[in-house]
């Protein structure tokens, strides 16, 4: 049984599924992680603007970076590139923003996946 794509494109498994080889139950274990990790990751990058870290910032963006990408969700993994070269550069003014519009973002992806995902995955009673 597989998992359909998102119909409105909030993620798209096309790319985990390609790196598992298909493996359904590995996929789940890609997901669980994701949802579990995403979140201190972006407290991490939070905390970090606070402190005006911005180094930490750019390196906690990259590590959250990959996992979006592998997520398929295109739109935030942009933005997570724009928040790491913002970062970098220490000065935009934006960064802020993009932090605060990824809070949004990543919080209705994970609450998505979280649903979708868990309806697919549970086991038949």
């Amino acid at each position: 049984k597989k998992m359909k794509k998102s119909s409105d494109n909030i993620y798209s498994l096309e790319k985990l599924r390609a790196i598992t080889n298909g493996d359904e139950e590995f996929v789940k274990e890609m997901i669980t992680l994701f949802i579990s990790k995403a979140p201190e990751t972006i407290n991490l990058i939070v905390k970090n603007y606070d402190l005006k870290d911005f180094e930490n910032v750019a390196s906690y963006a990259h590590k959250l970076k990959s996992s979006v990408q592998i997520i398929g969700n295109e739109e935030i993994h942009i933005l997570i590139k724009d928040i790491e070269s913002q970062a970098l550069s220490s000065t935009d003014e934006q960064l802020g923003l993009s932090i605060e519009k990824l809070k949004l973002q990543m919080s209705q992806l994970l609450e998505y996946l979280k649903k979708q995902v868990w309806d697919f995955f549970s086991p038949a009673e």
